[in-house]
């Protein structure tokens, strides 16, 4: 009965009482003595069930909402694992949600949804994936958290057009189609935001270094993306986050990382969640300090 909505349950009431007075006119005193003990049950019953289904309601209204691109491993997967066990609905997305079978384990024991098809060098994709989000009756966002990049060619002087503009779409013009498409459910939110995963690597005035190629480059577009969003679209915080030298593969590519993608994503949800309209247009780390441009 709880899943009635409050139309269908007064519908419902209705019927069963023109049952009972019709059983009252035609049928023995046994039958209407059952049916009407039926009805007695069922209207003492209703208000609970509506008590039940406004509870669930309201509880659905006051948690919060994250969408989060790149869910399959590493960083992403940590994300999933932090923000579900701080109470938070979380809409995992990656590539191929049918071979991640880590990510599908853990969202089924967090209790979440299924993970969702979001490929972001692929605008019919992105698509899709805002349809999937509204057929589980989400209303609004109350963060997106951009995740997914992938790393391109390392050596600048092998680096191809062809590279550097894959990388781009992934890293930069994917996150960018992907905040458009969605941006009306972070709109619906009281206090929107939109986190873009960048890196020290990105840094202009710290990036003394070479390699890294693609992912420099594009990062550091990215992080003019994250400045454009903070003054075009009023009411939404916008920030760079470097999470850190986190243990993943493109951590551990250059060296032993020091630091658990864990004790990565629990930083990163502290400076997040205590985030305002201050930290709007900022590059921030996983400790909330400031990162130079």
């Amino acid at each position: 009965m709880n899943n009635l909505s409050r139309s269908a349950q007064m519908l419902f009431l209705v019927a069963l009482k023109c049952a009972t007075s019709h059983a009252l006119l035609s049928c023995n005193s046994r039958s209407a003595v059952g049916v009407s003990c039926a009805l007695a049950v069922f209207t003492k019953q209703l208000p609970v069930c509506l008590s039940s289904n406004n509870g669930q309601r309201q509880k659905m209204a006051a948690q919060k909402t994250v969408l989060i691109t790149g869910c399959s491993r590493g960083i992403g997967l940590a994300l999933v694992e932090e923000f579900a066990s701080k109470g938070w609905q979380v809409l995992a997305t990656c590539r191929s949600p049918d071979r991640a079978r880590e990510l599908a384990a853990l969202l089924k024991k967090q209790h979440q949804p299924a993970a969702i098809a979001l490929d972001s060098a692929d605008d019919g994709s992105i698509t899709r994936a805002l349809q999937a989000v509204q057929k589980l009756g989400v209303s609004r966002l109350d963060l997106l958290f951009h995740n997914a990049g992938v790393a391109g060619e390392d050596n600048l002087l092998k680096t191809t057009r062809a590279e550097l503009d894959s990388t781009f779409t992934t890293n930069v013009s994917g996150p960018m189609v992907i905040t458009q498409t969605f941006l009306p459910l972070l709109k619906a939110a009281s206090q929107p935001k939109v986190v873009f995963m960048s890196t020290i690597m990105s840094s202009l005035e710290m990036n003394m270094g070479g390699g890294m190629a693609c992912y420099r480059i594009t990062k550091t577009a990215l992080n003019m993306l994250v400045r454009q969003f903070a003054g075009d679209v009023p009411g939404l915080i916008s920030m760079a986050m470097h999470p850190g030298w986190v243990q993943t593969d493109l951590g551990n590519s250059v060296g032993p990382a020091p630091l658990s993608p864990a004790a990565s994503c629990s930083g990163m949800y502290a400076v997040i969640e205590s985030a305002s309209s201050a930290q709007n247009g900022k590059f921030i780390d996983y400790q909330g300090r400031q990162v130079h441009w």
